[in-house]
């Protein structure tokens, strides 16, 4: 079960950043989060998010009526180091829109105001500090933003789109962030906490966004009995962002477009794993409580569709002829029944020294693994399958560590005592 990736996965789609209105920016409020990779590994997240704000007070003269948000992007992780991850994120926003009241008299008509292009660019380091058997990982990571852009974006009619329009902060910014993960696999349940801070410095305009912190708290689980492969999750989630400044050489160009909010968001998510290698999910936000500085928009809701998927990028090694000799394909029965036996499995197989290839068949049952015979053998790594909780086809695991498996992993038993 990948319940990390689950996990982490939910965190990239539903972080937002803090603005009153439109998110400005990249909605995902700053580098993106999962978990440590393997070197050479690459994980890729592909989505897209619509996100509706509306008015306050729907009686309220306040000029602008409503806004919304079409966001699509990517994020790729590469494993630098087994305790060092690289994250890169980009997206575009197919539309930045806020809709003005021409009139507050009938009959009523609004002028959407457009922005629309690339989003800034966020590229980090992430990297695990602390991490148990027991499924405890303590990770933490700094992100730097690059703009995609050194002015604000006009329109063709030479209209400036205001500050809550334009799809880039024009300016640099740092995002730092502290992950805490923990697995239950007993109960199928894992929980994770971030705290990522979005901090933005003056931009090319003169101008600088609101700084923002967002704590986030996630609880995921799956129900065995309904699908090892299919997985709820819900977020409990705090946003805190500060006021936007408006520098004295620019104070006649813009009103300050945000001053400083807090907003509580509940979360929900369900995913469906496909062919053991494609995640896809579907995230719907909800705001619980919202409170602004000045009257303003307030968020409605946000919807997010996503598919992830690895890559292993490692290349392929030159080997000598006695390395050549010295390797061997083996194909042996290893019982198990879900999405987290394969994982388990195939992590213990790869963590014998000398293993460099396996896959585990959830249909066949059927594990592939190479080695290399002058470092190990088959007899060694059945082993340590067969410690972990799965028999093979002439070994078998204790009740005790059987019994110890999750419920989504306790298979069918084959073998007599």
């Amino acid at each position: 079960m990948k319940f990390r990736l689950i996990i982490l996965l939910f965190l990239l789609l539903s972080i937002r950043s803090f603005s009153q209105c439109c998110s400005q920016g990249t909605p995902m409020g700053g580098a993106n989060n999962q978990s440590i990779l393997n070197p050479g590994n690459v994980r890729v997240f592909a989505f897209g998010t619509h996100s509706r704000s509306i008015k306050q007070d729907v009686d309220s003269k306040y000029l602008i009526d409503g806004a919304n948000f079409n966001f699509v992007g990517t994020n790729i992780n590469i494993g630098i180091t087994k305790r060092i991850t690289f994250e890169g994120t980009i997206g575009y926003f197919i539309n930045k829109s806020q809709f003005y009241k021409t009139s507050f008299v009938e009959p009523f008509s609004t002028v959407e105001m457009r922005g629309f292009g690339l989003s800034d660019a966020i590229i980090g380091l992430k990297g695990l500090l602390y991490k148990t058997d027991g499924g405890f990982e303590l990770t933490a990571g700094l992100g730097a933003k690059i703009p995609s852009r050194y002015h604000y974006q006009v329109l063709e009619d030479g209209v400036q789109l205001s500050v809550d329009n334009q799809t880039s902060t024009i300016g640099f910014g740092v995002v730092p962030k502290l992950l805490v993960f923990k697995r239950f696999s007993k109960q199928n349940l894992s929980l994770f906490f971030i705290n990522l801070y979005d901090i933005n410095f003056k931009n090319f305009e003169q101008y600088r966004y609101g700084s923002g912190i967002n704590s986030s708290l996630f609880i995921g689980k799956t129900f065995p009995k309904f699908s090892c492969k299919t997985d709820f999750i819900v977020e409990l989630r705090s946003s805190f962002r500060l006021k936007d400044i408006n520098f004295p050489a620019n104070k006649e160009r813009f009103v300050m477009a945000t001053t400083g909010s807090f907003i509580g968001t509940i979360s929900t998510q369900i995913g469906q794993t496909f062919m053991d290698k494609y995640r896809l999910a579907v995230a719907v936000d909800l705001p619980v409580y919202q409170k602004f500085n000045t009257s303003k928009l307030k968020n409605q809701f946000g919807v997010t569709a996503s598919l992830v998927f690895d890559i292993n990028a490692k290349k392929k090694k030159v080997y000598t002829n006695e390395e050549v000799k010295a390797h061997k394909t083996e194909v042996i029965f290893v019982n198990g029944g879900c999405e987290m036996c394969k994982e388990r499995i195939e992590n213990i197989s790869l963590n014998e020294k000398g293993v460099s290839f396996a896959n585990w068949n959830s249909e066949t049952l059927l594990l592939t693994v190479k080695f290399d015979n002058n470092i190990t053998s088959i007899g060694d790594i059945i082993n340590s399958i067969v410690k972990s909780g799965h028999d093979s086809e002439n070994q078998k695991t204790s009740n005790k560590t059987y019994n110890s498996l999750p419920k989504c992993c306790q298979y069918e038993r084959i073998l007599n005592e």
